[in-house]
């Protein structure tokens, strides 16, 4: 699998990642493919083991990667997910239950990522970030959320509302019912 990254995402963290620091917030950081090593770079870390980019680049607070294989295991690590929009990664994030969030890709087919966040964000299960007011707002909504115990709370316990932690038997049961119809 390969993740291109969110250089509005990257950038956000870039542009925070000393107010990060300041308040000892943990950060595990995919990049995506693109920017992995201009990130390296730029965050002066050091690769653990070898420089294959398989291994998490990291210090004491922030894991960077390239990609992550097992998001259940980083969904759980978490007390508070930055994503974007997509209907997958929505499907995801109501499952993991966790406070989110959303900064939505806005030039995704009919803008659909902005409509998925913002069912979320209707049921007080989400926070959005336009993409255009990345600079103006990531860090002030996030804090938001990360200091206040009870919009976090509020937020994971929305998301079971959007959660279908048994969509594929769901589905396959209705296509078997459907055929045996006819």
């Amino acid at each position: 699998m390969v993740s291109l990254g969110s250089r509005t995402l990257n950038n956000g963290w870039k542009e925070n990642l000393d107010k990060l620091k300041e308040k000892g917030y943990q950060l595990i950081w995919q990049t995506g493919k693109l920017d992995y090593k201009e990130i390296v770079d730029s965050c002066q870390l050091s690769v653990d083991g070898n420089s294959n980019n398989q291994q998490p680049t990291t210090n004491n607070q922030i894991q960077i990667k390239e990609f992550i294989k097992d998001m259940e295991t980083a969904y759980s690590a978490a007390d508070v997910i930055v994503s974007r929009a997509g209907a997958i990664a929505i499907s995801e994030l109501a499952v993991a239950q966790k406070p989110v969030l959303l900064v939505p890709f806005p030039f995704a087919a009919e803008d659909h990522q902005t409509k998925n966040a913002m069912n979320l964000v209707e049921k007080n299960a989400a926070r959005m970030v336009k993409d255009s007011e990345m600079q103006e707002k990531f860090w002030n909504t996030l804090s938001e959320i990360c200091e206040n115990e009870s919009v976090r709370k509020e937020m994971s316990e929305n998301q079971q509302y959007f959660a279908k932690p048994n969509a594929a038997k769901e589905i396959v049961d209705e296509i078997i019912k459907k055929l045996n119809l006819e």
